[in-house]
């Protein structure tokens, strides 16, 4: 399934489908707050914000109620616990970091993030590639968080650069 998710300054991405219909949002209070925002797919609202001062961790809540997290491991990728769900892993993929992929526990990558234009600074257009043998690729939580992950480490890059 090709998908897209369109961005403007580190504030704000949308989902959308092929349609160009969107499926989720995430908003982030300020361009300089790249650890929490809120994830909205339909009528359902997830917060972001990390687990504990000075942490790696990131919590994902539905009502104050912790539905998953989010943990480092290692330069560049991410471990993605969600309630119910198996374990995923999101990292950058390619032997220049080309892509980043979503990979299931046996290592499958079931999603695929590109963005075409690398030299885009202000906006941020990306194409989303799922494979429609897994459901849980077309999940629009687990979707955002892999758009989560994309703006931390763009963030991450500026803020070091």
């Amino acid at each position: 399934m090709q998908l897209s998710a369109k961005g403007s300054i580190n504030r704000s991405y949308e989902i959308l489908d092929a349609n160009k219909n969107t499926i989720a949002t995430v908003v982030y209070p300020s361009r300089f707050k790249y650890r929490s925002a809120e994830i909205t797919a339909g009528n359902r609202m997830w917060h972001t914000q990390p687990a504990q001062w000075l942490t790696r961790r990131i919590e994902i809540l539905d009502n104050d109620t912790v539905a998953g997290m989010m943990k480092f491991k290692g330069m560049n990728s991410f471990q993605l616990q969600l309630t119910g769900h198996p374990t995923y892993t999101i990292r950058r993929v390619g032997f220049l970091r080309t892509h980043v992929g979503l990979f299931t526990e046996a290592g499958m990558e079931i999603v695929k993030v590109t963005q075409p234009n690398k030299w885009a600074f202000r906006t941020l257009e990306l194409e989303i590639e799922t494979d429609d043998n897994y459901a849980e690729a077309k999940d629009p939580l687990i979707l955002s968080c892999v758009i989560w992950y994309i703006n931390y480490l763009r963030a991450a890059a500026n803020a070091s650069a």
